[in-house]
């Protein structure tokens, strides 16, 4: 169907879902919405409207946020994007050409602290050799990327790009990303054939070499690697890669495709009496995944878990049953089932389940499950812990 621009905006249908913090005892400013509360952060749905009704809509909340709630930056607004189906079946997109078209910059430029957070990922991630449109599919049917298809048999696709301190105060950009979402939408369904550009993409993809078979050998892993240095117990291991690499070769390729840190300096040790790998010196932007490894004097965003953290800065983090040590500077985290000890510091950042506070937190949020100890020092936070 050839639709204008104009005619395209005004078929869609939106709803949308905010989170924010309320700065009134009362949710009386938003008793037209359907809200819930959590932790003191609020989340309000609205209903699916036509496309002139929720441009309204979103600017009344907006306004209503700005008088009487804050937000910060772990709050976000998801915009539920669809179409009646006799406009456009979006079941039927191609997920793949999806996310080849998509231009993050201008949302990430707007919206900083939405980059490298669960829930806002960034698409981008998913291209890589053997990517097809039923593996993105299956990628995006989560509530971890910045676009969400997990209600894409219901012809609605997700989009979590807005959000992060003050969102409120950017209604123009949030409308013109809105807008944009439309009509690519609308454009991809319509007309599923690759453009140049994406052709191109695919076919530098297809000629990239499969990543395992970087670690066949030490020689190969240093050809692709060549800034990382590998040690053994604080030792080179050249010279002794025969008897080491086989031991380590597997270890290491975890750590590698969780990092995608093909450009990256850093100094990986392998500790044999711990059987557990170091990274020191890095800065690790953006991870996926890492796990099961000591971190020294790097600077860490992404997903973590069970890792032990030593004299590291840490921000725009979800880190699951690490354990932080002396020097770790830790910013806009949320941070489940991890221990802070008295050499850490904390700020702005999300504190749950079984973790344990001993060090400095300032301006964080420290769940009911969560305990401190008499040598924690909280500062302005919002405090439903035990003390232990």
């Amino acid at each position: 169907m050839n639709l204008s621009k104009y005619d395209i905006l005004s078929c869609a249908r939106l709803s949308f879902d905010f989170s924010f913090h309320n700065k009134e005892k009362s949710l009386d400013a938003f008793e037209n919405y359907e809200t819930t509360e959590d932790s003191g952060t609020v989340f309000l749905k609205t209903k699916s409207l036509n496309y002139a009704a929720a441009k309204t809509e979103l600017a009344r909340i907006y306004m209503l946020i700005k008088q009487h709630a804050t937000t910060e930056w772990d709050n976000f607004v998801q915009v539920n994007l669809s179409f009646d189906e006799n406009i456009s079946k979006i079941y039927q997109l191609n997920a793949l050409k999806l996310i080849l078209s998509t231009n993050e910059d201008v949302a990430y430029n707007n919206f900083p602290d939405r980059k490298n957070r669960v829930g806002s990922r960034s698409v981008g991630e998913l291209i890589k050799p053997g990517i097809n449109s039923d593996s993105v599919r299956l990628s995006l049917s989560s509530s971890i990327y910045a676009i969400d298809l997990s209600k894409i048999a219901e012809n609605t696709v997700s989009y979590r790009y807005i959000g992060g301190k003050d969102y409120q105060d950017k209604f123009e950009v949030s409308s013109i990303l809105i807008d944009k979402w439309i009509l690519d939408l609308y454009y991809i369904v319509e007309y599923p054939s690759y453009t140049a550009e994406e052709t191109e993409k695919l076919s530098k993809l297809s000629k990239t070499e499969n990543i395992d078979d970087v670690f066949v050998s030490y020689k190969t892993f240093k050809d692709k690697y060549n800034k990382v240095n590998v040690l053994v117990d604080l030792n080179p291991i050249e010279g002794k890669e025969n008897i080491f690499w086989a031991t380590i070769k597997e270890r290491l390729a975890v750590a590698m495709k969780s990092l995608a840190a093909t450009d990256k300096k850093m100094t990986i040790n392998y500790d044999t009496d711990e059987g557990r790998l170091q990274i020191k010196d890095a800065k690790l932007y953006g991870v996926s995944g890492l796990n099961d490894v000591d971190v020294i004097d790097c600077v860490i965003s992404g997903d973590v878990s069970h890792l032990s953290v030593y004299y590291c800065h840490m921000v725009n983090a979800n880190a699951d049953f690490c354990d932080f040590f002396n020097g770790c500077d830790i910013m806009k985290s949320k941070l489940y089932n991890c221990y802070l000890s008295d050499g850490c510091t904390t700020n702005d950042s999300l504190i749950d389940g079984d973790s344990t506070v001993s060090g400095r937190c300032s301006n964080c949020t420290l769940t009911e499950k969560v305990k401190y100890t008499k040598s924690a020092h909280l500062k302005d936070c919002k405090n439903n812990a035990t003390k232990i």
